[in-house]
């Protein structure tokens, strides 16, 4: 029983290793990529998703932001990056009936955007500009309104 326990064992190591062999990609050139560039005195940052959807709809969407360096740090500057741009993603699909989509990163875009979130930050607080085909909607809220208790 313990022959056949450890066999068993050594076949499901050999299988998890060579599966793992062909399902590796390559992260080091993303990891290394930077997520903010600093472009006349403004931080600048732009993501790019592509969507699937349940109903097989696709769409693409690009995110990006921009703000004085004076303003905030660095690390502030890709926090708040970051988590409103998966915020205002999931809040977008959450209550649509297509659901929420399968999302995928893209290094560039194909084509035209379906969808753009423009965040605007400036000293006194932020703007979110969501352009679609529809049109474009501004949202502004001062920082203070933002880290309100």
């Amino acid at each position: 029983m313990k022959s056949f326990l450890t066999l068993t064992g050594l076949i499901i190591l050999g299988l998890t290793i060579s599966i793992n062999t062909f399902a590796q990609k390559d992260f080091s050139a993303k990891l290394k990529k930077d997520i903010v560039t600093i472009e006349a005195g403004k931080y600048n940052a732009t993501d790019y998703y592509y969507l699937k959807f349940t109903n097989g709809n696709t769409a693409q969407m690009k995110v990006s932001a921009i703000c004085p360096t004076e303003v905030m740090s660095r690390d502030n500057f890709i926090g708040i990056f970051s988590s409103y741009s998966m915020v205002l993603l999931l809040a977008t699909f959450s209550e649509s009936e297509a659901g929420l989509p399968d999302i995928k990163d893209l290094d560039e875009l194909i084509g035209d955007p379906d969808i753009t979130y423009n965040f605007v930050m400036a000293k006194n607080g932020i703007q979110i500009q969501v352009i679609t085909a529809e049109g474009k909607e501004n949202v502004t809220t001062k920082w203070e309104d933002l880290f309100e208790d």
